[in-house]
C-alpha cells in the first residue's frame, strides 16, 4: 500500500494500527487523522506518518476525507465516539455518510473497525456470533445496538450498490495497552491505578470474549491488503473466553494481590440506583444483557482466510502487556 488514511488515529486502536503499519513497512505514507491534527507522541516518530486534521462528524467531513484520501488505497476507520446513546444516535449516521462519501469520491477502500453491538439482544440466542450472521437487531429501545445495526447496514449496502468498496472487521470487548474505556480497561484501571475493588456488570462467572487491540490492528491490515476479503464482515480471533472473576484473579496475580477476586457487582437494584446518579453507569445499563449470558465469538472464517493470524495473542501475554502499560501510566511514564 502506497498511501493509507486512518480516521480516528489517536484512539488505542488507531495507535496500534499505526504501530502495525510502521512495523510491517506496509505503507509508504500514513495520513493520521484526528480532530486536532496532532498525532500522539510515539506514532509521530516515523517519517511516514503525516498528521492531518479531520472532524469526521462535521458537515464537510465527506469532502475533506475525499481530499485527504486522494491517491490512497485504503481508508481505515478506527473512530470511537463518546459512550452516550444520544451522541451515538446523532453522530454515527454522520460518520457513516462521511466515510461513504469520501471513499466514493477518492476511490479508496473503506476498512471499518466494527464491534458486535449490531447483533443486539437477539444475538444472545445465537452464541457464538458468526461472521456469516447477517440478521442485526431490530430492537430500537436499545439505542447503541440499534444505531450500530443501522450503520452496518449502511456500509454494507454502499458496497453492494457500488458506491465504494467496504470491509468490516469486528471485535468483541477491547482490551490492551491504551484501552481504558472498556470493561477490562476499567478493571485494570481500578486495580492498578485506583487501588480499589473494580465494578463489574451482570454475572461475573459467565464467559465473555475479549479482543486484544494489537490483534485487531493485524486483522485490519490483513483485510486491507486482500481485495477478495472486501464486501463482508470478519471477526478478529480471540483467546479462549473467560469470566470476569477469572480475569480479575489474573490481574490481581500480576499485581501481587493474593486471595479470591473481590469486586462490586453492578446488577439489579444497585445498578438502577447508581444509574440515576452516575452517567457512565447509566450508559452501561442498556448493555447489561451482554453480561448476563455467555458471550462468545466464532472467527473460523477469518482463521481459514488468514491462517497466519489464526492464533490470537494468549491471555497471559495480553494481560501482562496491558498490565505493564497501566503500571507505567500510574507512574507517569
Amino acid at each position: 500500500m502506497d498511501k493509507v488514511v486512518i480516521v480516528g488515529a489517536n484512539g488505542p486502536t488507531g495507535q496500534a494500527l499505526i504501530d502495525e503499519l510502521v512495523g510491517q513497512s506496509a505503507a509508504a505514507e500514513i495520513v493520521a487523522c484526528g480532530r486536532s491534527g496532532i498525532v500522539r507522541k510515539g506514532a509521530a516518530d516515523s517519517d511516514v506518518v503525516k498528521p492531518a486534521a479531520l472532524d469526521i462528524v462535521a458537515p464537510d467531513a465527506g469532502d475533506k476525507l475525499a481530499a485527504l484520501s486522494q491517491g490512497a488505497s485504503v481508508v481505515f476507520c478506527c473512530v470511537g465516539l463518546e459512550y452516550k446513546g444520544s451522541v451515538w444516535s446523532r453522530d454515527w449516521p454522520k460518520v457513516g455518510q462521511a466515510l461513504v462519501e469520501g471513499c466514493s469520491k477518492s476511490g479508496a477502500t473503506l476498512v471499518f473497525l466494527d464491534n458486535l453491538y449490531a447483533f443486539g439482544p437477539e444475538g444472545m440466542d445465537k452464541m457464538p456470533l458468526k461472521e456469516s450472521d447477517s440478521e442485526f437487531t431490530k430492537v430500537s429501545s436499545k439505542k447503541k445496538p440499534f444505531v450500530r445495526a443501522q450503520l452496518d447496514r449502511t456500509l454494507l449496502q454502499a458496497h453492494a450498490d457500488g458506491k465504494c468498496k467496504v470491509a468490516l472487521v469486528r471485535a468483541s470487548d477491547f482490551y490492551g495497552p491504551r484501552v481504558t474505556m472498556s470493561m477490562l480497561g476499567l478493571v485494570f484501571e481500578d486495580v492498578v491505578i485506583k487501588k480499589k475493588k473494580p465494578m463489574v456488570l451482570g454475572n461475573p462467572d459467565l464467559r465473555h470474549a475479549q479482543t486484544y487491540v494489537p490483534d485487531i490492528a493485524k486483522a485490519l491490515v490483513a483485510v486491507a491488503q486482500d481485495s477478495s476479503a472486501w464486501g463482508r464482515a470478519w471477526h478478529v480471533p480471540n483467546a479462549p473466553a473467560i469470566s470476569l472473576r477469572e480475569s480479575i484473579n489474573r490481574i490481581n496475580k500480576l499485581n501481587d494481590k493474593s486471595g479470591e477476586a473481590k469486586f462490586m457487582q453492578l446488577d439489579g437494584m444497585l445498578l438502577s440506583v447508581l444509574s440515576i446518579f452516575m452517567g457512565p453507569v447509566k450508559e452501561l445499563k442498556e448493555m447489561i444483557y451482554a453480561w448476563k449470558g455467555e458471550y462468545t465469538v466464532d472467527s473460523s472464517e477469518f482463521a481459514a482466510k488468514f491462517p497466519q493470524l489464526a492464533e490470537p495473542t494468549s491471555l497471559e501475554d495480553g494481560f501482562a502487556a496491558t498490565n505493564a502499560w497501566f503500571v507505567a501510566s500510574s507512574q507517569g511514564k
